[in-house]
């Protein structure tokens, strides 16, 4: 009976064992995967940072109505 004991609390060190190397290992891959993401969204920013300024000075030149810096002497044939 000592020896089932000591077998059983021996299978149980070892699973206790693997469950830490699965957690570690499972803690690891989503720590890659968290950086890769923050990698990509960072090159997103950039992308957005360069763009999105562009979006709405083109939006302001594309309007069909006057916009207030837009009535300047000698600068009509631009706007029309």
């Amino acid at each position: 009976v000592a020896r089932m004991v000591d077998l059983l609390e021996l299978g149980t060190q070892t699973l206790e064992s693997v469950q830490n190397i699965f957690v570690a290992k499972v803690s690891l891959e989503m720590t890659q995967k968290s950086n890769n993401l923050a990698h990509v969204g960072d090159k997103l920013a950039r992308v957005g940072a360069i763009f999105l300024p562009l979006t709405v000075i083109t939006g302001l030149w594309g309007m069909n109505c006057k916009v207030p810096f837009n009535i300047v002497e000698g600068c009509d044939a631009l706007f029309e």
